[in-house]
């Protein structure tokens, strides 16, 4: 699994928060 995944992956739940690399997303 590439860390890009593994990034949206946690993304994934928790929409709308900061994700690892620390950039705001707006994901639903």
């Amino acid at each position: 699994m590439r860390q890009d995944e593994r990034v949206n992956s946690a993304t994934a739940s928790a929409p709308g928060r900061v994700n690892l690399i620390g950039e705001h997303l707006d994901y639903n």
